[in-house]
């Protein structure tokens, strides 16, 4: 589901993603392709960072699916916004077998 931002009356959207990428742990996820994007409030601007460039607040939607790995056990994913981590925009799950795929999703207002 793509993302909505609404600014001034306006709606605003941008939506990235990436496929089949291997993720270190502790390192951001990339976003390799833009889809859509409208309105200038928002831009990718480094491969895992969008930059909300008007003031304002903005809904911000994360989904996937994460392939398990047997060594990595709790795998992660959180939301930074300025380098600080967001604890209400967090998805984790416990990997316990290589061949499992698990959905990670979180929504929260920035």
């Amino acid at each position: 589901m793509p993302t909505y931002f609404i600014l001034q009356g306006v709606i605003l959207m941008l939506q990235a993603y990436s496929t089949n990428i291997d993720i270190a742990a502790n390192s951001a996820v990339p976003f390799n392709n833009v889809v859509l994007n409208k309105g200038c409030a928002e831009a990718l601007s480094a491969p895992a960072t969008i930059q909300l460039n008007k003031r304002g607040v903005y809904l911000v939607e994360f989904d996937g699916y994460a392939l398990g790995d047997t060594a990595a056990g709790v795998v992660t994913f959180q939301l930074y916004v300025n380098g600080v981590a967001q604890p209400q925009a967090i998805s984790s799950f416990t990997a316990v077998a290589v061949t499992s795929v698990y959905p990670v999703s979180f929504k929260t207002l920035v």
